[in-house]
């Protein structure tokens, strides 16, 4: 058996990511990473004659650990399997044995992490939607703060609709790296999150207004009609494809951050009913 069996669960529970690219990418780094640690320990091990030498390379590659830590996993990783094949060594224990117990733990880790994510999948394929339905609805939330007067509650809207863009945009990036989706879709939510980005920049610029100038009732009622556009927009997206996408309010007068507003929702509706979009045009 190994010596060190906890390093099986400590590597599996390090290469185990929350999606497969990122699982992937960290499970052949590990690997690689052991590997070339184990290479460099033995040409290090043969090279150093003395115990002071070995406790010498032993600082070297902690403070290399340390240094590539957050910029090379790869290498970050060699460091690391080099430094503790040495310390094991000034303990007592034999290098061989050391280096074989490593690399065995580390590829039977990485073979389960990634064994693991093919046989109980969670693709972001099937996730993507939701993030960017929770997103639409945060900006709905957004729009109907900003026909109120509570300075507290847009605050905390405002908050809110940046985390819910924070939990989107980690989705998107997710499903990029992910091998079976398909280019439609990945293109589809990339320009459904685009278009809804569009929409809250250009609402954000409205807190530029005096909150009662927000609040009037024909400026009030017409931000509600926007919000409302975006909530049809996100049950679209939930799945309720019979769900008709009321078309932007007119804006009132010639305001231009306001038409801008109505045409990123007017483009958001387009990806997401590009037909019966058309089809109103030609009517």
């Amino acid at each position: 058996g190994l010596a060190h069996g906890y390093w099986l669960p400590m590597t599996l529970a390090i290469v185990l990511r929350a999606d497969f690219a990122a699982t992937l990418s960290f499970g052949v780094q590990r690997a690689l990473g052991t590997v070339l640690g184990l290479l460099l320990t033995t040409l290090l091990l043969n090279l150093s004659g003395s115990t002071l030498t070995a406790i010498l390379l032993l600082g070297v590659l902690a403070f290399l650990f340390r240094w590539l830590g957050n910029s090379n996993y790869l290498l970050a990783v060699a460091a690391l399997t080099g430094a503790v094949v040495i310390l094991l060594a000034l303990a007592g224990e034999s290098a061989a044995q050391s280096m074989h117990d490593r690399l065995i733990a580390t590829l039977l880790a990485c073979g389960a992490a990634l064994g693991g994510y093919l046989l109980w999948p969670t693709w972001e394929r099937t996730r993507i939607q939701p993030a960017l339905a929770a997103m639409l609805r945060a900006y709905a939330d957004y729009l109907e703060a900003l026909a109120g007067a509570d300075a507290r509650q847009l605050a905390h809207m405002r908050a809110a609709s940046r985390l819910a863009r924070v939990n989107a945009l980690a989705s998107l990036e997710r499903l990029r790296g992910e091998p079976f989706a398909t280019a439609e879709l990945r293109m589809r939510a990339e320009r459904v999150f685009a278009h809804a980005n569009r929409l809250v920049r250009s609402a954000m610029s409205l807190e530029l207004l005096p909150a009662e100038r927000r609040a009037a009732p024909a400026a009030a009622a017409w931000l509600r009609q926007c919000a409302e556009g975006v909530n049809a927009c996100a049950r679209h997206l939930d799945g309720a494809r019979d769900v008709a996408l009321p078309p932007p309010p007119d804006v009132p007068g010639e305001r231009l951050i306001l038409q801008r507003l109505a045409d990123a929702l007017r483009a958001l509706q387009n990806v997401l009913q590009p037909a019966p979009a058309a089809n109103a045009g030609a009517d």
